[in-house]
Formats: structure tokens, sequence, C-alpha cells
């Protein structure tokens, strides 16, 4: 049986993150959730991930900052923005050009799934 890829989940909005959470347990993948960009990292400098959810505006530690971090480090997981932000953020634009793509809420299931399969393809290249 093949591993499952890991998907970590950073969101503040716990509604969010625990639907994205059952539905992608839901598609065989193992998921952890981090409610704030320390957490997030903490989870990841003790186990790597195939996949980071990210979202942009959290406490402590924008998305930003956290995305600097995961691509800094020596396995860099693919990373979706994961946002409700639908305005023209110049940091959401930034985030998403150096991330595999974004993740607009309220995200439809299908949408997530395509994205997900796309972002772990392309880390595999």
């Amino acid at each position: 049986m093949a591993k499952a890829e890991r998907i970590l989940i950073v969101d503040d909005d716990e509604d969010a993150a625990d639907f994205a959470a059952r539905f992608l347990k839901s598609e065989g993948y193992e998921v952890r959730r981090a409610g704030s960009g320390p957490e997030a990292l903490r989870l990841v400098a003790r186990r790597p991930f195939d996949l980071v959810l990210l979202d942009v505006r959290m406490p402590a530690m924008d998305g930003s900052q956290v995305l600097d971090e995961l691509l800094a480090g020596p396995r860099a997981p693919a990373v979706l923005v994961f946002t409700g932000d639908h305005g023209a953020d110049p940091r959401i634009r930034a985030m998403t050009r150096r991330s595999a793509g974004i993740v607009l809420k309220p995200f439809k299931l299908n949408e997530l799934r395509r994205l997900i399969q796309r972002a772990l393809k392309g880390r595999a290249r």
C-alpha cells in the first residue's frame, strides 16, 4: 500500500479548516491542522508535509511570512494559498506567484481536489 500524502492545513478559521480536513481525509490524505503560522512551522520542523494549504491572514504571523519559511526549508512542500479575500491584495498576488496556486474560500470540493492533485503532481517532478 502506498503511503498517503501528508497535507497540512494552516488556517485560524476553524470551520473552513475542519471542512477541508474532513474532505481531504475522505480522499485518503493524511491531514494535520495548525491554527497559526508558528504552530505550522513547529509541525513542519518535526515531520515534512507534501502540501500545505496556507491561509493569508492569521494572527501572530501572516501567511506570507510562513510561506517564506516553508520555501526556505530543505524539503519545501507544495503550497496552495487558502484565502477568503477575493480582492486584488498585492500580498496575495505575490504569494500566489511563489506558490502552486490559490484556493478561494468558500471553495468547491471538486476544485479543491483538482488544485491539490495538480500541486502534488507538480511537486513530484
